[in-house]
């Protein structure tokens, strides 16, 4: 395959793959604070979700949009900097000082 042509087929795949995951927005701008506290699923339960420790809201917010796609929601805790990223829909949160949830839109 010549060369300009491959480009082109190249670009016409980034071009599809871009516009299906919206990246058009900046991503940690694409979640809500949905409240002062803990994120919570719509029976109450905590949901599937894997904690990092150490990072900063920013850096939690931009890994829900990592590698393994776009996360329902972010829960931080800025009493010690942990970042939950969840997997399942979040609905509610459970008050709690110090803590924020972000839910994905």
């Amino acid at each position: 395959m010549p060369r300009a042509k491959q480009m082109a087929a190249w670009l016409a795949v980034v071009g599809v793959a871009l516009a299906v995951q919206g990246c058009g927005e900046d991503e940690p701008d694409r979640l809500t604070l949905l409240g002062k506290g803990g994120c919570r699923t719509a029976d109450g339960g905590e949901g599937q979700h894997g904690t990092l420790s150490g990072v900063s809201l920013d850096a939690c917010k931009a890994l829900c949009f990592g590698e393994n796609g776009p996360c329902t929601a972010v829960e931080y805790n800025t009493n010690n900097s942990n970042c939950e990223i969840h997997s399942e829909p979040i609905t509610t949160f459970k008050e709690v000082e110090g803590v924020e949830c972000y839910v994905s839109r």
